[in-house]
């Protein structure tokens, strides 16, 4: 029993260590900039937009990720079994 309690309280505190030195804002930045991204403005598509725009020029297939870039977007797609990563203009 009370080894089980060492064992408890040294990954608990190895949890508190870990997070303490994590670095929050880099983290935090990403999501915002990924938020801005994904908000279509004036003349640009949006991410279901691009995902539809993928499938049609690329045979169809199951869009599994749309990740948005500074000039467009990536979209995976899983076509017979292979995934492939396309990328589609924002125009």
């Amino acid at each position: 029993m009370r080894t089980r309690r060492y064992i408890l309280v040294v990954l608990l505190g190895g949890l508190v260590f870990q997070s303490a030195f994590a670095d929050p804002g880099r983290g935090h930045r990403r999501d915002d900039d990924r938020e801005e991204q994904q908000r279509p403005s004036a003349g640009r598509m949006s991410p279901s937009e691009a995902a539809a725009k993928a499938q049609r020029n690329n045979g169809g297939g199951k869009v599994l990720a749309v990740e948005p870039t500074g000039t467009g977007y990536r979209v995976k797609l899983l076509q017979r079994g292979d995934v492939n990563i396309v990328f589609v203009p924002a125009d």
